[in-house]
């Protein structure tokens, strides 16, 4: 992922890291055309909160092969970044929600994972 100012940031603190990519390796998977209109149908809701969040007050990032938003918390708690990718890959870091009452309850369960750090969780 391209990083910025508000991947630094979220990257600073206990954050969510997804990759999700499609195998084998496909360079041009997707249609560079077809990106903004697969986001748009690909967003979920999560406790009422779309993700991806695309803000459509604003154009979306734009490289190469790739689309993509910065989200600032303004005023808010949550930062998110993400990017989708011609070879449909899909990347997103996004800060978690409750700061440090959050830090506490995850070390008090035993997942705590620092900044910069990884955990494979199991679930049944």
């Amino acid at each position: 992922m391209e990083l910025s100012e508000i991947t630094d940031e979220i990257r600073s603190k206990g954050h969510w890291d997804v990759a999700i990519r499609p195998e084998p390796f496909i360079e041009d998977r997707v249609d560079y055309a077809d990106l903004d209109e697969i986001m748009v149908r690909a967003v979920v809701r999560l406790r009422g909160w779309p993700v991806p969040y695309i803000d459509h007050r604003e154009e979306p990032l734009r490289g190469d092969d790739w689309i993509g938003h910065d989200i600032g918390a303004e005023g808010g708690a949550h930062y998110e970044a993400w990017r989708f990718f011609t070879s449909g890959q899909f990347n997103r870091f996004s800060s978690r929600f409750g700061g440090d009452a959050g830090d506490r309850m995850a070390r008090l369960s035993g997942r705590f994972v620092p900044a910069g750090g990884s955990r494979l969780l199991r679930t049944s």
